[in-house]
């Protein structure tokens, strides 16, 4: 007989029994203890640990995954396997069911960019942060990569955002500055911008030519 008994005061014991034969009919216990409270108590204190990484991990809006890198006969990056995904992943990649499954059956055209960032990760294990977008998923990604120790090796943690809203946002606020630039200058008459306070900012090529001056330097903040 083996089990685990708790005392009053928080001491854990593993208790071992076994009938003992003594040739008389009469079969005594005898019993054993070991003391087994500092390993209930690191139990216990991993299992709280577990709990607060797994109600992280669940709740955590970012999309989040351990990918293990694949490299070629050269030792080149050239694929990852997803490991493990939280519950944002799907919203925020558009990849459905990835675990056991690599990249390059989502993206078959996945840019090598991503195999050399993640591939230096799991090489150096040093930790990245950069914003890049993904063509074959049609998205673009804030990421932070980081080394993750594990059974398999070269894993690498990837904490990341879809950004491609914001990105779209920008570079339509970009293209929308270069064309009324570009409108500015194309016009022959005279264009300034001023600030709140009344002073010279920009004046176009058509105001220079009209002011008969080269240099707009000398009336900036006029």
């Amino acid at each position: 007989v083996r089990e685990e008994i708790t005392m009053k005061d928080g001491r854990a014991y593993e208790r071992c029994g076994s009938a003992v034969r003594t040739g008389d009919g009469d079969e005594p216990w005898m019993w054993t203890f070991r003391d087994i409270s500092e390993r209930k108590q690191s139990e216990s204190a991993l299992q709280r640990s577990e709990l607060r990484y797994r109600t992280l991990f669940n709740s955590m809006e970012e999309g989040f995954c351990v990918i293990q890198m694949i490299f070629d006969s050269a030792g080149q990056p050239c694929d990852y396997l997803f490991v493990e995904v939280n519950p944002t992943f799907h919203a925020q990649s558009g990849m459905g069911n990835p675990v056991g499954r690599r990249i390059r059956e989502f993206a078959p055209d996945h840019e090598q960019f991503w195999f050399d960032r993640y591939g230096k990760v799991a090489l150096t294990g040093e930790a990245t942060r950069f914003e890049h977008e993904a063509k074959g998923l049609n998205r673009w990604f804030d990421v932070n990569a980081f080394p993750v120790e594990g059974a398999e090796p070269y894993c690498v943690g990837v904490l990341f955002t879809d950004v491609t809203k914001r990105r779209l946002v920008f570079e339509s606020l970009r293209a929308s500055e270069q064309f009324n630039r570009a409108v500015m200058e194309s016009s022959p008459d005279c264009i300034k911008i001023m600030d709140i306070e009344g002073r010279l900012q920009f004046i176009n090529t058509g105001g220079l030519c009209l002011m008969e001056i080269s240099d707009i330097t000398p009336f900036v903040n006029q």
